[in-house]
């Protein structure tokens, strides 16, 4: 009925798609693995957008969600920017203190700030997701107070 109009409908050619995806999963199973095709299926879940666009108020709290999301993505970049820099900083200057000091209830402890890669795990366990702050801050405190500076800075400027 709709003729050469069908293809500019961009929901009609996604179901002409996930029936040709499954057209093909079904004809080529003997011969290859297909088993790529089955992503085809999940992108039946997609049609259930249309109702966004059918209300126009779902249309709007779905735009505001996306809008959201980009500039949530840049937030946590910034996050893991500052975690990556303070990481680097941590494993330069509190690191050859940290390794001086013997823990006898944490077994991670003394290598938490030996690498880059274990010194920004161990920020965001304390900073991020407060968990055991007092594990290693409170012993390097103690061992060198120069550092609640650093360490102070490092948790402003991270959980911001």
């Amino acid at each position: 009925v709709e003729r050469d109009v069908y293809l500019k409908n961009m929901w009609n050619i996604l179901d002409l798609t996930i029936v040709v995806a499954g057209w093909l999963g079904q004809i080529m199973t003997g011969f290859i693995n297909v088993s790529f095709l089955r992503f085809f299926r999940i992108a039946r879940l997609a049609r259930a957008l249309r109702v966004f666009i059918a209300f126009r108020e779902l249309y709007l709290l779905l735009a505001g969600f996306l809008s959201a999301l980009r500039t949530i993505a840049w937030g946590t970049a910034m996050m893991f920017g500052m975690l990556l820099l303070w990481g680097i900083l941590f494993v330069e200057f509190v690191h050859p203190i940290n390794s001086g000091i013997t823990y006898e209830d944490c077994e991670r402890c003394g290598r938490g700030l030996s690498d880059v890669q274990s010194a920004v795990m161990t920020l965001f366990q304390t900073v991020i997701a407060g968990d055991s702050w007092g594990a290693i801050n409170v012993p390097v405190l103690e061992q060198a107070p120069w550092t609640a500076g650093l360490i102070v800075t490092a948790t402003v400027t991270i959980s911001l």
